[in-house]
């Protein structure tokens, strides 16, 4: 598979609607989406061995290479078209702190924006970008 395979907390009302967006701006169907709770992620293992639980982050898994958390956001970001293309300009900041950043949000996001028993994002109009 040469599509980049985005792995997400499928219980997290945050990542669902992060996905979702997704969806709707991939107009070239670069991505594919799998929950991180669906048996697919086995088949990963660079992913699954490094993804921890509670799940804090979000892992992008392109040419057997996995990115996380800020460098997953901005692997997303310099494929996405314009405008949302600009915001890799916040890639220039430090690592450090854009992790910080990250960290800071996804240890907080269940407090703020809740979650759900199963993946909600699913639907007929996107199942074939989603991973099996």
């Amino acid at each position: 598979m040469n599509n980049p395979v985005i792995f997400f907390d499928g219980e997290c009302n945050l990542c669902n609607g992060f996905v979702r967006i997704l969806l709707t701006l991939d107009k070239r169907i670069i991505f594919r989406y799998a929950s991180l709770q669906s048996p697919v992620v086995k088949n990963y293992p660079s992913v699954s061995e490094n993804i921890g639980i509670p799940y804090q982050t979000v892992a992008v898994y392109f040419n057997e290479k996995v990115y996380f958390k800020s460098d997953a956001i901005f692997f997303i970001i310099n494929r996405l078209d314009y405008p949302w293309k600009i915001l890799k300009l916040f890639g220039s900041l430090p690592k450090k702190f854009l992790d910080w950043i990250y960290d800071l949000i996804a240890h907080n996001r269940v407090k703020l924006f809740g979650r759900n028993e199963k993946c909600s994002v699913r639907n007929e109009k996107y199942n074939q970008m989603f991973i099996q």
